[in-house]
């Protein structure tokens, strides 16, 4: 149904345009209008023409004045004007992750307190920030606002219900001695399934790790989390060298003076770098620990030389439960030089995931 303004709100009709005050109407007649019955019918057909006219501008305007104060609200709003804060449900070295609850609708929430020492660190934030709130993805954590008050930036994401993997395979192996090469295989196959989400958008995660991948206890779900050091990277682009160096691939290593990993035409680079360390997380999920410990290494130059110089291997009495496809899989992602390593997209159309035989096909 159309609204209707009276004649006298009509003839009186002034708001604020966003070219500034002005009229509803330019130039409107002076005095009260004229009754349609009273004038000619091309005159009645022009006024009523202006009435609709006028009674839309009113009212989009209106609308839009409501938008923008609805706008200011969350702008200046605090946290803890929409946002209840419950108990820390995680650290790290740059902040603290609380359990949440939003007000508007009792919708829990993770808030992610970051510490906000300077602009770079700032712009950091509001990046990743940024990254996670452009992403739709069942298997990447969503963001749904941000605020910064007082040295302080405050990212609100999904409240997922599980812990790291690393957590959680450490505990599946006191418990039950390890996960089964299904649950690894149906682990991985989402993580892929994130990754190639991200590649195909340009975008580079650079940090994955067991502590940055969430699972539910019964290993049927997750989340890659921690998008602070992501980037978007097109072709002839590239990013710092950056992430946990456990999980860095052997390129990396090579020449630290370079950004090796992150750089090169088409960005094979960077996605290979990501498919080396989605690559360790399999290893994890596999075997219940990586490959290669840094803590296992005299210093830092040991460990290094030990990641471009070994190749990983599936060899040993721990890999006898582990299926040809399976390590065949995680041959793929540990190819020593990037560009033998397959893309995300390709990895998920291999025999383990296809066929079935990790246990988890289609998933």
């Amino acid at each position: 149904m159309e609204a209707v303004l009276s004649d006298d709100s009509l003839d009186a009709a002034i708001f604020d345009t966003p070219a500034g005050w002005a009229r509803a109407v330019t130039e409107p007649p002076p005095g009260p209008l004229q009754p349609l019955a009273d004038l000619k019918p091309q005159q009645q057909k022009g006024l009523q023409w202006r009435r609709r006219m006028t009674n839309k501008l009113v009212l989009e305007h209106t609308r839009s004045k409501l938008e923008l104060e609805r706008q200011e609200i969350t702008l200046h709003a605090s946290v803890r004007d929409l946002y209840e804060i419950q108990e820390a449900v995680g650290q790290g070295c740059m902040g603290v992750v609380h359990k949440g609850k939003r007000k508007s609708d009792g919708k829990a929430v993770a808030l992610k307190m970051l510490r906000v020492d300077d602009e770079e660190m700032g712009h950091i934030v509001k990046r990743e920030y940024e990254t996670l709130s452009s992403l739709t993805h069942p298997y990447i954590i969503k963001a749904f606002d941000y605020f910064t008050e007082s040295g302080q930036a405050v990212i609100v994401l999904e409240y997922f219900q599980g812990e790291t993997l690393t957590r959680a395979v450490r505990t599946s192996c006191v418990k039950t001695g390890g996960l089964t090469e299904e649950q690894a295989c149906c682990v991985f196959q989402m993580l892929l399934s994130a990754v190639e989400y991200l590649h195909a958008r340009h975008i580079i995660h650079r940090d994955i790790k067991g502590d940055n991948v969430l699972v539910s206890a019964d290993f049927n779900d997750l989340r890659l989390i921690d998008f602070n050091v992501a980037g978007r990277l097109l072709e002839g682009d590239s990013l710092t060298v950056t992430g946990t160096q456990e999980y860095w691939p052997p390129e990396l290593f090579r020449d630290l003076s370079t950004r090796s990993i992150w750089e090169g035409a088409n960005m094979a680079g960077g996605k290979a770098g990501d498919i080396w360390s989605a690559g360790l997380c399999l290893h994890l999920l596999m075997i219940g620990q990586l490959p290669k410990r840094a803590a296992d290494f005299k210093n830092a130059d040991a460990f290094k030389e030990a990641v471009v110089t070994k190749p990983v291997t599936c060899q040993g009495p721990s890999w006898k439960e582990i299926s040809t496809p399976g390590r065949d899989v995680l041959k793929a992602c540990m190819q020593m030089e990037p560009q033998l390593r397959p893309t995300a997209e390709d990895l998920l159309g291999q025999r383990w995931f296809r066929e079935g035989i990790g246990g988890c096909a289609g998933g």
